[in-house]
């Protein structure tokens, strides 16, 4: 009965202490990631100050757009909030010996580390869960809200001296502006709405401009002016000689007051579909990757099995023997296996019954072939004169080779292909067909222009594979980063509680440069193998979770270092592991094998 009552008392004590810690974790965790995002903010306001001031955008846009990258910047935000905190909680309870109070009454800093250790894995599946549904979204919003903000013309602001040009159609001319930013001085305005040149001027002696219509429309009063007019006439070529050289003809209004209403539709913010930034990566969640993933790799093999099939067609003479490789079939990834009719219509050439493989793309194979295809019949409609010999060889040529074989990215079937290449046999001759006499030069020709195409063919087509296989790899690492960035929550809290209990320093002082310290580690590894991972260097996967990589062994170092009450940030801690390496020394030196070994 004693001993449960003593175990009673100590879950109760452990119920509190628990209570204790969240409570003194909770509040500097929401502070500090609040501090994080600010601080964030105004890194991407010094960025994009250019682009979003002065724009004359109403506080709802601005609250928007801010909104919207906060939420982008909690992958980084929450890591960073997690590791302050902690080294602020747990030193804070270092520092006024709370933590030494506990392992007097026989509770281990590894059983003070437990709830909080529990809240860092529930903090790393939220981080998970909001950057892989919520900071997709807010991303879309985000760069399509700044995309328009970046296009919207700037505020109107018509300054002394300066043509003013952002109201389409006129360019305006201002030589005095009063303080009251109304009242003008010496006003000129150019009508360009006509696209006629400077042929409608107004000058004015003075004048003063206002909105109406909830800043819809920009008025502009001038008083003491003219206005001038040219009337575009007849050319002067068209003229007659003696009217050549006389001016064009203008007129001239003198007003005492006028007004112009230019509209501010220019100026407003024009928003674009979201639909056309949903492509990218930063838009998309994990499944969306994943699929993204597959479809690219499907189009880099599908593009690689293109340039087999071209070489099958172009070099058939030559590469008859040539085997696709299995992973490049259409049907190992899904394609549809109509895609590869340009290898069954060879298949078919093969297997028709010719003496040989009928190959137009090869100028020589074609025509060494084509004189094994008259038939007994075909010289008896010779000898009769019925059909002439290029009718002949054109009829069996139809004949032999399917209607539907085409060349691989021409979109031509035979007859044209021969045409195409120069092989018609019109120009060759049939008696040179039916005899062997060939023209060695149109057939040099021919191949050189067959090499040229499967040249260039591979050319683009690896340039198209290289972009693919670079966005492949972008794909792939921002994957990762959603889970290895949700991951770092745990990894700073592993480094935060047991570096915070050894600092014994709590506030906002020493612990804020330490977590900085560590956070630049974070970001440059972080950093570097997303480079890496693009260039190659290493896999996706060990790119994105790099930065975890590098953290965990200072988190594991700390940890035991906390559990065995070391000082390593006290001069003491030094001082005495100095002394220890410096008599380790001196009794090495001591040692007469040890100076048996020297000697030698």
């Amino acid at each position: 009965m004693h001993g449960n009552a003593v175990s009673g008392k100590v879950g109760k004590i452990m119920k509190k202490l628990d209570k204790l810690i969240f409570k003194s974790f909770i509040g500097p965790f929401f502070l500090t990631f609040c501090v994080v995002v600010f601080i964030f903010l105004l890194q991407f306001l010094l960025r994009h100050f250019d682009d979003i001031v002065g724009k004359g955008l109403s506080w709802d846009v601005y609250a928007r757009l801010l909104a919207y990258f906060s939420i982008n910047m909690t992958p980084v935000s929450f890591p960073l909030a997690v590791l302050l905190s902690s080294l602020m909680t747990y030193g804070n309870l270092g520092e006024h010996s709370e933590i030494t109070a506990l392992k007097g009454a026989g509770i281990s800093l590894t059983r003070t580390l437990i709830p909080m250790f529990v809240f860092s894995i529930v903090l790393t599946f939220l981080a998970y869960l909001s950057n892989n549904y919520f900071v997709p979204k807010a991303n879309l919003k985000a760069y399509s809200l700044l995309y328009d903000i970046r296009q919207k013309a700037p505020a109107l602001n018509i300054k002394e001296g300066v043509f003013y040009k952002e109201i389409p159609g006129y360019q305006i001319k201002v030589n005095k502006k009063f303080r009251d930013g109304k009242s003008l001085k010496d006003v000129i305005i150019y009508n360009h709405t006509k696209n006629s040149g400077n042929t409608e001027v107004t000058i004015a002696d003075s004048g003063r401009m206002y909105t109406i219509l909830n800043d819809r429309y920009l008025v502009m009063e001038l008083y003491n002016g003219n206005y001038y007019s040219e009337q575009k006439g007849e050319l002067k070529q068209s003229r007659p000689k003696f009217n050549r050289d006389n001016p064009e003809p203008f007129t001239r209004n003198e007003f005492k007051h006028s007004k112009f209403v230019f509209s501010m539709a220019a100026f407003d913010l024009k928003r674009t579909k979201e639909e056309l930034f949903a492509g990218h990566r930063y838009m998309k969640n994990t499944r969306e990757l994943l699929d993204d993933v597959d479809s690219m790799q499907a189009d880099i093999k599908y593009a690689k099995y293109e340039v087999f099939n071209n070489l099958m067609l172009k070099f058939d003479y030559h590469l008859g023997n040539l085997e696709i490789p299995p992973e490049l079939e259409p049907r190992s990834y899904g394609r549809d296996a109509s895609a590869d009719s340009l290898k069954k219509n060879i298949s078919r050439v093969k297997n028709s019954g010719l003496d040989n493989t009928i190959s137009f793309s090869s100028a020589s194979g074609g025509m060494d072939s084509i004189q094994h295809m008259i038939s007994q019949k075909d010289t008896a409609n010779l000898n009769s004169g019925t059909l002439t010999k290029s009718e002949v060889i054109t009829q069996r040529i139809r004949a032999s080779i399917p209607r539907d074989s085409l060349m691989a990215g021409t979109g031509q079937n035979i007859p044209q292909i021969m045409n195409t290449n120069k092989v018609s046999i019109s120009e060759i001759g049939a008696d040179s067909l039916l005899h062997g006499k060939f023209d060695e030069k149109r057939t040099l020709t021919t191949a050189v222009t067959n090499a040229r195409f499967v040249k260039n063919h591979i050319l683009v087509t690896t340039s198209k594979v290289n972009i693919k296989n670079d966005e492949l790899i972008k794909s792939k690492i921002q994957r990762h980063k959603i889970f290895s960035q949700a991951f770092a929550c745990m990894i700073m809290f592993l480094i935060g509680a047991p570096l915070g209990s050894i600092i014994k320093k709590g506030g906002l002082g020493f612990p804020v440069i330490v977590s900085i310290g560590f956070f630049i580690i974070f970001y440059v590894f972080m950093n570097m193998g997303e480079k890496w991972a693009n260039k190659e260097l290493v896999t996706p996967f060990v790119g994105a979770w790099l930065a975890n990589f590098a953290l965990i062994p200072f988190g594991l170092f700390f940890l035991r270092q906390a559990r065995k009450d070391a000082r390593i940030f006290e001069m003491d801690f030094y001082h005495v592991l100095f002394d220890k390496i410096s008599n380790s020394l001196r009794d090495l030196f001591k040692n007469q094998k040890f100076k048996i070994l020297l000697n030698r």
